[in-house]
């Protein structure tokens, strides 16, 4: 048996959970496609709606004009392919010429006014976080978003020390105390704010004999340490597996200790992954956490994801989990015990992910055999634990969540000299 001990952020919960080590064959030659009607695997979530928007997204942070124009961020409606684009400021030309591509391709694009810029609400999130993490009165932010598709402000999420202690994560933070802190955290920031209560949990925790180049969402294990591997990058011409920044051990392996995927080599700043000296592939695993056939996908470029959008986890301990909604993106999220924040996107759905799917691969199917990379796995949402989920009633029992946070693949690559994303 291979014993795990995981720890909940701000230090106040320790599990310990059982791995069985059980004996399993290596996955079968990359490129392995899951027949058709196959259980638990990424085709049931093609959606052809959201494919259009995303690449709509894609041409329109392209454009270089948006950096200094009011966009702030998109929100689509696949169902009735359309997008809402929130903006501050007054109406310009470049909405119009937006507009005018998105009714070219079919897509129905409206905007929405928002009275503070994006860059007004960088600036109030910076100073909270400049206030520590214990800096108002004991209260421990666990992540600050700077957009809500329904607040235009700033929301903070976090706990104090002193209330949750003995009480479950919801119940850290009563009403009057939130109300208190938006005031205080407005009155400091010059921007509407909002408090609710909620701490977050790493995930660190086949896919599990895999060897090089690795896939995405394979299992790497070290002691009592497990994480999840994500989407590859290619550096000076050389493709490397990554992993999250938070999965620190030096020496992770697969299940068998048979093959190894090296040592961390260098950190992405604001998208939390690690890159690994050991070899990647273009390609990520598909199906469920125990699917023995090594059922795979090519990647074939970035997924550009708006709040409303529906992605998909692949973590190497749970497997694939689909229909998960964008609600927030533009997230500064706490790293403990990383040592440092980062830009995330919130997610919730059935399942997130569950500990060990750390650094794992967030993505969209775009047809039965190509899948677009959207992100990583960083972290669950604490409010929104399952408890005792069983993965698999003959393996094990996982803490696994409904919520969490993920950083984007694009943001990680932007933030790792001269890398780019490993094509399949």
């Amino acid at each position: 048996m291979l014993k795990r001990k995981k720890m909940v952020t701000f230090g106040t919960v320790v599990s310990t959970l059982l791995l069985s080590a059980l004996a399993v064959s290596p996955a079968e030659a990359h490129g392995h496609l899951a027949p058709a009607g196959a259980k638990d695997i990424l085709d049931s979530s093609i959606d052809p709606n959201q494919d259009r928007l995303m690449d709509f997204k894609s041409w329109l942070i392209g454009l270089p004009e948006l950096a200094d124009s009011g966009y702030i961020e998109s929100i689509n409606d696949s169902s009735n392919l359309s997008t809402t684009l929130l903006w501050s400021g007054d109406e310009t030309a470049l909405q119009k010429s937006i507009a005018a591509e998105g009714k070219r391709r079919g897509i129905t694009v409206t905007f929405e006014r928002r009275k503070f810029s994006r860059a007004q609400l960088d600036q109030a999130a910076a100073k909270v976080m400049a206030q520590g993490r214990d800096g108002m009165g004991g209260f421990q932010w666990s992540a600050i978003s700077t957009v809500n598709p329904k607040f235009d402000g700033i929301v903070v999420k976090g706990a104090t020390g002193a209330n949750i202690k003995g009480k479950s994560i919801p119940n850290a933070l009563d009403s009057d105390a939130a109300s208190a802190l938006s005031r205080r955290i407005a009155a400091l920031t010059d921007v509407p704010a909002m408090v609710e209560a909620g701490a977050s949990v790493n995930l660190d925790g086949q896919r599990w004999s895999d060897y090089s180049p690795f896939n995405a969402g394979g299992l790497m294990v070290q002691g009592n340490d497990t994480c999840s591997t994500g989407f590859s990058v290619n550096v000076n011409g050389s493709p490397y597996v990554t992993t999250a920044r938070h999965c620190v051990d030096h020496h992770y392996q697969t299940l068998s200790g048979s093959r190894s995927y090296g040592d961390g080599v260098r950190n992405s700043g604001d998208g939390a992954a690690r890159q690994m000296s050991a070899k990647g592939s273009g390609r990520v695993f598909d199906g469920a956490w125990d699917n023995s056939a090594g059922y795979d996908k090519k990647v074939i470029g970035y997924g550009d994801v708006s709040i409303g959008d529906r992605i998909c986890s692949s973590g190497a301990e749970s497997g694939v989990h689909c229909g998960l909604r964008v609600e927030e993106s533009d997230m500064i999220s706490d790293n403990y015990p990383g040592g440092a924040n980062f830009s995330a996107i919130y997610v919730f759905g059935d399942v997130f992910a569950c500990k060990g799917d750390s650094g794992g691969p967030m993505l969209t199917p775009r047809n039965t055999s190509d899948v677009l990379a959207v992100g990583m796995v960083q972290k669950g949402d604490g409010r929104y634990e399952l408890p005792a989920f069983s993965i698999s009633e003959r393996y094990m029992v996982l803490p696994c969540f409904r919520g969490g946070w993920i950083t984007s693949m694009r943001t990680i690559v932007n933030t790792l000299p001269n890398a780019s994303l490993v094509l399949g």
